[in-house]
């Protein structure tokens, strides 16, 4: 089973060319329901 989409947000807060902070938000949903069906044999 593939995933088929995944909705993320990132933030990254860059000084002087740098990331120096960084957040991700994501719907992790899908991703745990295709690895659970791929651990299952699915």
């Amino acid at each position: 089973m593939a995933i088929k989409s995944m909705p993320i947000l990132l933030i990254l807060r860059i000084e002087n060319g740098l990331v120096v902070e960084h957040r991700d938000y994501a719907d992790y949903g899908p991703y745990l329901v295709a690895s659970q069906n791929l651990n299952a044999g699915n």
